[in-house]
């Protein structure tokens, strides 16, 4: 355990690689879009999990006996792994899996387009090598405080 652990002395070289923080402030700038994807995927994927469950537990209950392998069925099924170890027989069963791969799938290329986007833009404003990117994140951070504070004076 303490041998794996020594991997994460390798986060220090993030002070010193200035391509390494233009990624994470491309990752930093996306991230309030980022949210709002990844809960809605969390609410998709629950939704799914729960119908596949019950659509193919009576049918399947040696594969699709509980939640956990519902959950696993539907992880595998939006990451478009399809290991094909767990498959719907039933036609409600086979209706939801479609379902959860057209949602999933279009929220995972949303994700792929908001850190696409973020990266491009970035990259694009940071050509300039004496542009520091750690005072960019501070830069950031100030003008989404900034947002919140308006927002909420508006709301």
């Amino acid at each position: 355990m303490v041998r794996t652990l020594r991997i994460v002395r390798l986060l220090k070289y993030f002070r010193y690689s200035r391509s390494l923080q233009l990624i994470a402030l491309g990752f930093y700038r996306a991230m309030p879009q980022l949210k709002a994807l990844g809960f809605s995927m969390l609410i998709i994927g629950l939704f799914c999990t729960v119908a596949i469950y019950e659509a193919e537990r009576h049918a399947q209950p040696d594969q699709f006996g509980s939640l956990l392998d519902a959950t696993w069925f539907t992880i595998v099924s939006v990451f478009t792994v399809g290991y094909g170890d767990l498959c719907p027989k039933t036609i409600l069963g086979r209706i939801v899996a479609v379902f959860t791969f057209i949602v999933a799938l279009s929220i995972c290329a949303g994700i792929v387009g908001v850190l696409g986007n973020s990266f491009g833009k970035v990259l694009e404003e940071e050509v300039d090598p004496d542009v520091d990117p750690i005072e960019l994140f501070v830069t950031t951070r100030e003008h989404q405080l900034k947002v919140k504070r308006i927002t909420k004076d508006l709301g």
